[in-house]
Parts: structure tokens; C-alpha cells; sequence
């Protein structure tokens, strides 16, 4: 991706908003950069862990507008991460931040949770980032911990 690709993206999406969301998606932006280079000075690769909040804000930026804005901004710091920065850099996943994508239930089968699994990382596909797992490796030992945040939901909430 050239510089000028991504200032086409950025255009393009901009185009027509009010200035409000033009520095909304700006001051987003910068936001996740700063993070991203306070974690810069750090030794090995690095890992921007998600939260349920932004993959909602990734899912629906193109069906509620109110979304889009953030999404946009995180995506276009992915670009720039993956485009730009000599790093090596990874999206990583919880289970509970999955956990909470998941409507705050487990799927039935190792099955289900595979298929939901498979959907999510097409989600998060276009962010151009590897993905990487935090504490799970495949839908099998995903859906145990699952099951456990499940259970200790269900004990802390009685």
C-alpha cells in the first residue's frame, strides 16, 4: 500500500462528513497510535489486543453509522502498522473479549464455537494483521475456556 493509497482511503471515507467526525476520526486515530508507541520501545513482537467494544465498532461500521468512525480510525492505524512500522505487530484475541462477542454464551458444540471462530476472524480480516490467540489455540480449547468463564460468570453473578 503507497502513501497515496491511503490517503485515497482516508478521502474517500471523510468525504462529505461534518468537521466534527473528521476530528473525531483524527483524534481516533492518533489515539491508537499513541498507544502503539508507548509500546514501541518494548523488546519481541507486538500485540494489539482487542476488545469486544472495537470488534462491535469493526462489525457494524457499515450498517450503523454511529460506528463507523472509530472503525474506520483503527483500521486505519492497522494500515499503518502492517504498511509502515518495522515491528512485527499481531492482532490478539481473548476468550473473553470472544466470550463477550458471543452475546456472553458459549456455542453448543466445539463445532459452533469453530464455525464462530472462523466467522470473527473474517470480521477482523480486514484490519490486513495476523491474528493471534491469547490463551487458546484452536476451537477446542477455546470452547473449555469458555466454559469456564461461563461458570465463574454464573457463580460471581449469583
Amino acid at each position: 500500500m503507497s502513501n497515496k493509497s491511503l490517503k485515497n482511503d482516508i478521502s474517500s471515507f471523510l468525504k462529505d462528513r461534518p468537521e466534527n467526525e473528521i476530528s473525531d476520526f483524527f483524534n481516533e486515530t492518533m489515539r491508537f497510535t499513541e498507544h502503539y508507541v508507548a509500546s514501541y520501545e518494548l523488546n519481541g513482537d507486538l500485540y494489539l489486543v482487542l476488545d469486544n467494544s472495537l470488534i462491535q465498532e469493526i462489525k457494524h461500521r457499515k450498517t450503523q453509522p454511529n460506528r463507523a468512525i472509530k472503525a474506520e480510525a483503527y483500521l486505519t492505524f492497522c494500515k499503518f502498522v502492517k504498511y509502515w512500522s518495522d515491528r512485527t505487530t499481531y492482532l490478539a484475541l481473548s476468550p473473553m473479549a470472544i466470550y463477550e462477542h458471543f452475546g456472553r454464551r458459549v456455542p453448543q458444540t466445539i463445532m459452533e464455537t469453530h464455525s464462530a471462530l472462523i466467522k470473527l476472524n473474517n470480521i477482523l480480516s480486514v484490519t490486513y494483521l495476523e491474528i493471534r490467540y491469547i490463551n487458546f489455540h484452536d476451537a477446542e480449547s477455546l470452547h473449555s475456556v469458555l466454559l469456564n468463564i461461563a461458570d465463574d460468570e454464573a457463580e460471581l453473578t449469583k
